[in-house]
């Protein structure tokens, strides 16, 4: 049986003076730096950004907001299209919840990966 990702629970890596260690999006407080490489489940753009959910291996998944120029610039060098089932990697800081919506990410960077 599979379950539907969890929304706010993808899974994250984040960095401290410590070194960096992995963890889910919801356990990093807002504003935090963060990485996560993931798989794309959703795209919807509007007026200059798009919006992406990602969905890692574990059951975890996180809405993210990024620059439509920055996603057109990485796609456009890996020669892929922004599509579910694509797997990317990005940078960016946590951000709060909204609404009934919980934490997310608006990222900075991103790639595509094999």
């Amino acid at each position: 049986m599979t379950t539907a990702p969890i929304l706010g629970r993808l899974l994250v890596e984040r960095s401290s003076l410590l070194g960096s260690s992995e963890t889910t999006l919801d356990r990093v407080p807002v504003g935090v730096p963060v990485t996560a490489t993931a798989k794309i489940a959703g795209v919807r753009t509007s007026s200059g950004r798009v919006s992406l959910i990602l969905d890692d291996e574990w059951g975890g998944s996180a809405s993210v907001i990024i620059e439509s120029s920055r996603v057109v610039a990485a796609f456009r060098t890996a020669g892929a299209k922004p599509e579910p089932g694509v797997r990317v990697q990005l940078h960016g800081a946590v951000t709060p919840p909204v609404a009934k919506c919980p934490k997310g990410i608006q990222a900075h960077a991103i790639r595509v990966v094999k």
